[in-house]
């Protein structure tokens, strides 16, 4: 599991798992992606090598972007990266056992963590122990070890000093949207089937039919409609079990991403 690029509020607008296309170059290479051009990329840095007092700004502006676009020499670019923080833009990185956003501020970083837990769960992954949300103003990053504190963050708690183990265990069981209580299909399709598979897969039918309409719409519906067929049928199924049974039928076309 390895994956980068750039979110911007709830949509993922680049991601590779190259490990070479680095940030910037996702940038410069597709440009339109967000809402720039090439010629828009110059300007921003030639503005920035004019605050250097750069001797040729407009020749250092043209041979940083070639050296940008190539990744070779250089991999990052401070006034690109500003500019684009300062636009909405939060970049990301997601492997096996560690994440991290980045963004201008921390209700930006939580708008792209949402989307990041919707398209690849990390506090699902077999061995994933931090996140990092690392906000530009102010600066004032968050490291999150729990599924636990993953949760309550990204629903805008405050993180707590202590969570114990058993509390832990309750949220990981039952971490759902209040409203499912109060839906009625919803309940009925909890009370008609005791195999949570055959339970997700009738809510897929539902939703694709227009029958059925969840608050939201990704890869983390699977985690909390299992947490409520955990919850109403007393059950421990872990909702990442039923995520990779999906992935077997090839369901993620499906309204669940």
């Amino acid at each position: 599991m390895y994956v980068k690029g750039w979110t911007k509020k709830n949509k993922i607008i680049s991601s590779t798992g190259e490990f070479n296309m680095y940030h910037i170059k996702q940038v410069v290479l597709f440009p339109r992606k967000f809402g720039l051009t090439e010629q828009k990329l110059l300007t921003i840095l030639e503005d920035w090598f004019d605050d250097m007092s750069a001797p040729d700004p407009e020749a250092e502006a043209k041979k940083q972007l070639s050296e940008l676009e190539s990744g070779g020499v250089v991999d990052n670019s401070p006034p690109i990266e500003e500019y684009l923080f300062k636009k909405g833009y939060c970049r990301f990185v997601i492997d096996k056992t560690h994440g991290s956003v980045e963004g201008q501020t921390e209700k930006e970083c939580r708008e792209g963590a949402k989307v990041l837990d919707d398209n690849y769960l990390p506090f699902e992954i077999d061995g994933f122990k931090l996140f990092e949300v690392k906000p530009v103003k102010p600066f004032k990053p968050k490291y999150i070890t729990s599924k636990y504190d993953w949760n309550a963050w990204l629903e805008g708690k405050r993180a707590r000093k202590h969570v114990s183990k058993m509390a832990q265990f309750r949220e990981a069981i039952a971490s759902y949207p209040q409203s499912y209580e109060k839906n009625p299909l919803l309940n009925k399709l909890v009370d008609k089937h005791d195999d949570p598979l055959k339970f997700v897969l009738d809510v897929i039918t539902h939703m694709s039919k227009g029958k059925l309409k969840l608050r939201r719409i990704g890869v983390a519906n699977t985690r909390e409609v299992v947490a409520f067929w955990n919850s109403r049928k007393k059950r421990q199924i872990k909702p990442s079990y039923v995520m990779e049974m999906l992935e077997e039928l090839d369901m993620f076309g499906n309204p669940f991403g």
